[in-house]
């Protein structure tokens, strides 16, 4: 399965593998679940939707992530190309080097390494 640490404002490290919501509070805004991960971040400045950005992994594994049409938009960061803000609800894949900004808050995606296959070995 695919997978990857999300690091968020450079500080917090989830790993996650399926799809997921970040927000001021996504689970209240999707009570009937239907995504593996709910991520709620502080919003003291009262910048982030209750569910500001979505993400999950495309076939090939690559992360995307998508704006759910958020009040204040999400942010593409990529190096060597200027900053860009995303479509709602279009599918954005996420690549190495780069960051998403949403809401105050910034979020980079790492390869989750270490993690046990299922496969066994031999």
């Amino acid at each position: 399965a695919a997978a990857a640490v999300l690091v968020l404002d450079g500080a917090q490290r989830v790993t996650v593998s399926g799809g997921g919501l970040i927000g001021r509070d996504p689970a209240s805004a999707h009570p009937d679940g239907g995504h593996a991960h709910m991520i709620a971040l502080e919003d003291p400045e009262r910048l982030l939707s209750r569910t500001h950005l979505e993400f999950g992994f495309g076939a090939e594994g690559s992360l995307w992530v998508l704006d759910t049409a958020s009040a204040n938009g999400v942010e593409l960061q990529r190096p060597g190309f200027p900053a860009a803000m995303l479509v709602p609800s279009q599918r954005t894949t996420v690549q190495p080097g780069d960051t998403v900004v949403f809401g105050g808050h910034t979020l980079r995606a790492e390869p989750a390494v270490g993690l046990v296959s299922e496969t066994p070995l031999g």
